[in-house]
């Protein structure tokens, strides 16, 4: 489903991000990207929806170089990728239930159809008893829920996340994480850089290792640390 052939990216500066980089995920994957900070693991997850194209090399998605595509073809990408920040990103004036909405607006869904489901989603990640809150009066974890719930409004077939259990009790992020094995399981591959050990310890998934650019690990079941 997503391939890097090859994939380079050296910004000004002669700032090498991510030298030679060949590597395969398939339909329904999870994947962990780790790594120190600085070792290219957001560089990754952007060419992925084409925020960054590379130096060198390809990045295939469904069998199309995404360098390649249309405007057109780029758009309908975007609408089939879910993106998760560390910071949230939400509306301050909106409460939970109007962020979700207004992400399904500006896909042009009718009002019909996001009456139905903006409840269901905030089921999903464990939120509707807290849909009329706003920003300011949600937990860190709440508001990356509702962030993780906006992001899958369009059921996408990729789901992109960069740290999203930063900054959060051991607790909280196992919680956040069950909610994205949840969407994996239902057929979304998931891409997450993370610095979490423990996250990454206990779940188990497959991980890719960076370090200065250049992937150095790969491995199934894997932990943070290499033959954990």
């Amino acid at each position: 489903m997503i391939k890097l052939n090859g994939v380079t990216k050296i910004y000004p500066g002669r700032i090498v991000a991510l030298d030679d980089i060949t590597l395969r995920i398939g339909r329904g994957e999870f994947v962990f990207l780790v790594g120190p900070s600085g070792a290219g693991k957001s560089t990754l997850l952007k060419m992925v929806f084409k925020e960054e194209l590379p130096t060198k090399g390809e990045v295939i998605i469904d069998k199309r170089n995404v360098a390649k595509l249309s405007r057109k073809d780029l758009n309908s990408l975007r609408r089939n990728v879910g993106i998760v920040f560390q910071d949230f990103r939400l509306l301050e004036t909106k409460t939970a239930y109007e962020n979700i909405a207004f992400a399904m607006e500006v896909l042009e869904f009718r009002s019909k159809e996001i009456k139905k489901r903006v409840p269901l989603i905030l089921e999903q990640v464990g939120m509707l008893q807290r849909a009329n809150h706003y920003p300011n009066q949600l937990s860190g974890g709440e508001q990356q829920k509702i962030a993780i719930g906006r992001a899958i409004v369009n059921h996408p077939r990729i789901l992109l996340a960069d740290e999203p259990s930063g900054n959060m009790d051991p607790e909280t992020a196992m919680e956040i994480m069950h909610i994205f094995k949840h969407i994996n399981e239902k057929g979304t591959t998931v891409m997450m850089a993370t610095h979490d050990k423990m996250v990454v310890d206990i779940m188990r998934e497959r991980v890719v290792e960076l370090e200065h650019g250049r992937l150095i690990r790969d491995e199934k079941k894997g932990g943070y640390d290499y033959g954990y």
